[in-house]
């Protein structure tokens, strides 16, 4: 057998060498990541994933385009900023991802090289405590700091007390309301076949008056608002009421005071026993206290 030299020995390990140095860069990863921290994180706590991209050649990527998604069905509040982002001269990029929901979630990972080559995407496993009371209140704090209303606890349930017709075209009818946790405005509206509502009153009382027509059926809601601007996200109904039309004008502006069937009510439900139900529930529900906290911000 041919024996090698000392030279001949050093140009085969050389040779060794390089094409070892090249296939380490061959097999970079395009796409690397670093989660910050190490989770597994309470519901609503954001972790920061550091993105490293490389060419194939080991090379930072540098000014690559880095996109980030959820995998699997959008969560209430889901967050990643930037969803998009743009990696640095070192190849490096930063995204903040925060999910308040109690199950692991998993966030896809794409990089772009500058020519437009795409690459696989990596999937990074995002863990969360089961933890459900942690997981509402963060959802609640966070839904509070956007500006976004909860509405009153419980639900509005109105009556019409009376009605006077003194003649001509309208009528008074008189509306009672229970006035559920967190109320801060009541809407009363009128509304038509098609269900398109006319605003008759705003009103903080329990108790108020609305000028309807006298001589058709007229359809009632009646709203109950967190905020004092009422709107529609803040409010809980509309509970309908019905008050039917006088049929007798003569006899009916006689009378100081008139009934409306069922007190408007479109069912034969107490709304009193209704009323007593929501407000032990409300009374047992352990994030009850929690949530009458919020409502002292609203305005």
């Amino acid at each position: 057998m041919k024996k090698l030299n000392l030279y001949q020995v050093l140009i085969v390990l050389f040779i060794a060498l390089f094409l070892g140095s090249g296939q380490t860069y061959a097999q970079q990863q395009p796409l690397s990541y670093e989660l910050q921290p190490n989770g597994p994180l309470n519901p609503g706590q954001t972790y920061t994933i550091k993105i490293v991209g490389n060419t194939d050649r080991g090379v930072p990527c540098k000014q690559c385009f880095v996109n980030a998604s959820f995998q699997g069905d959008p969560q209430p509040l889901d967050s990643i900023e930037p969803a998009k982002n743009i990696t640095d001269n070192n190849g490096i990029a930063y995204i903040n991802v925060t999910s308040y929901v109690t199950v692991n979630r998993e966030v896809l990972l794409d990089i772009q090289l500058a020519g437009g080559q795409e690459h696989k995407s990596q999937v990074v496993l995002l863990s969360y405590n089961n933890n459900l009371l942690l997981s509402v209140i963060s959802l609640i704090r966070k839904v509070v700091d956007l500006g976004i209303p909860f509405p009153p606890m419980g639900n509005v349930y109105p009556q019409i007390t009376h009605q006077r017709y003194e003649g001509g075209l309208t009528r008074t009818i008189y509306i009672k309301s229970n006035k559920p946790f967190g109320t801060k405005l009541f809407k009363i509206s009128q509304f038509n076949s098609n269900g398109n509502a006319q605003l008759l009153r705003l009103t903080q009382d329990q108790e108020a008056s609305v000028e309807i027509s006298a001589f058709d059926d007229v359809n009632i809601g009646v709203q109950a608002c967190s905020t004092s601007k009422g709107d529609d996200i803040s409010c809980v109904g509309p509970s309908p009421l019905s008050a039917t039309r006088i049929t007798d004008p003569e006899a009916a502006s006689k009378s100081v005071e008139l009934q409306v069937p069922n007190k408007g009510l479109l069912d034969s439900g107490s709304p009193e026993e209704r009323i007593k139900q929501e407000e032990t529930q409300i009374d047992n529900n352990p994030f009850s206290r929690f949530f009458k906290s919020i409502f002292s911000s609203y305005k």
